[in-house]
């Protein structure tokens, strides 16, 4: 993955500079509607009401936000495809370049359906990593400092301390339960492509099975695959609810406190905030919280993709047919004898061929002036009787 990365700062700079532009861009104006939200609450509930203007401005700052929103987020969308696509593409290309290059006899022990869905999902897992890594991994760093900035200069600092506190709890909490389901998404993963290679077999044979009438029997494995399939998948799915439960519950105390918090600043003799920024706070917080449910959700998928990104790693690991160990020079010095025993060859019950003494080929040991040479005492010809 870093290998990844690095190929996308150095050949695709400029796409991801555009990207992330972009995606910061949203990031600033995302606080603008909050901001004049609570001004004009503010407006319309002080003694001596606003300029009509001042409101009218305000609103006109509102819908402009909106729509430059609108404008900048297809162009974020596109600049964020367009990179990964082309960075999954020429690392796709490259991969499959090198899988050809592997042992034959890793293509004769390779089930060909197994194969194709896991080279599948490891390019699918590179491509989620990447984009995890563009749209939440850096942003979310540049946003903690911008709402950080907001929540100070709107006398809330305490609160978003402590709503930081809470995340990093929530954050640690569902690293836990990821940890504890990993073995659950291995097991999904391996029935997933036990079910493609029997799919693959049984359909590629389908015109035999038929010929014999086998449809039951042959189709009996697969059935039973997409059995274990369908119970891995339950599995999955059941521990994939404590994540759910440990986002509803970060959220709800999360937004309970802070209503609470502002609740009694506005009860208080001394009011620390206005109503508006309580309404802006309040906006910018729930913005925030879902940025961190984002980045536990994009942690969840990460670590599933994790497992078919090593398992893509591991077959481009393996040996090459024309390694150059292959072409390595023997630089061994000791002598070496190859022994053909006697032996008769018969065809149809007539003698072919007797070898009546044993052929003897020695290997002498190399002088220091002239390359290894191969030497045999007599010739084969010699000992031979047809």
């Amino acid at each position: 993955m870093q290998t990844l990365i690095r190929t996308t700062c150095q050949k695709h700079a400029g796409l991801l500079t555009s990207t992330i532009t972009t995606i910061i861009a949203l990031k600033l104006i995302a606080l603008a509607p909050p901001l004049l939200l609570g001004k004009i609450v503010d407006a319309l509930h002080t003694d001596n009401h606003a300029d009509l203007n001042i409101l009218l401005l305000l609103t006109a700052g509102y819908t402009l936000a909106g729509c430059l929103q609108a404008i900048i987020n297809p162009l974020q969308i596109f600049f964020l495809s367009k990179l990964v696509q082309q960075v999954t593409m020429n690392a796709s290309i490259d991969w499959i370049a090198k899988l050809m290059r592997k042992e034959f006899l890793q293509f004769s022990s390779w089930r060909i359906g197994q194969f194709i869905k896991s080279v599948e999902r490891g390019i699918t897992a590179h491509e989620q990593l990447l984009t995890f890594f563009v749209t939440t991994g850096l942003p979310l760093c540049l946003e903690f400092l911008i709402v950080g900035g907001a929540f100070y200069y709107m006398g809330g600092a305490k609160v978003f301390l402590a709503m930081t506190g809470l995340g990093i709890v929530y954050l640690f909490v569902t690293h836990r339960i990821i940890r504890w389901r990993r073995k659950h998404i291995d097991a999904v993963n391996e029935q997933e492509d036990e079910v493609s290679a029997l799919l693959y077999n049984t359909l590629s044979s389908g015109k035999c099975i038929k010929l014999e009438g086998a449809e039951f029997c042959a189709t009996e494995r697969l059935n039973r695959a997409f059995n274990n399939y369908a119970k891995a998948a339950v599995t999955v799915a059941s521990s994939g609810g404590f994540l759910t439960g440990a986002k509803v519950l970060f959220v709800s105390l999360s937004t309970g406190g802070l209503l609470g918090w502002g609740v009694f600043d506005q009860l208080s003799g001394e009011r620390g905030i206005s109503v508006g920024q309580l309404v802006a706070i309040f906006s910018i917080a729930g913005s925030f919280l879902l940025n961190i449910t984002a980045l536990s959700e994009g942690y969840r998928v990460l670590d599933q993709f994790l497992a078919d990104q090593r398992h893509l790693q591991q077959l481009l690991a393996l040996p090459d047919f024309d390694d150059d160990s292959r072409r390595a020079e023997k630089t061994s010095g000791e002598q070496s004898k190859l022994v053909l025993a006697p032996c008769v060859i018969t065809d149809g019950g007539s003698v072919r061929l007797r070898i009546e003494k044993a052929l003897f080929s020695h290997k002498a040991s190399p002088s220091p002036s002239r390359a290894p040479a191969a030497r045999v005492n007599r010739p084969f010809w010699k000992r031979w009787s047809v």
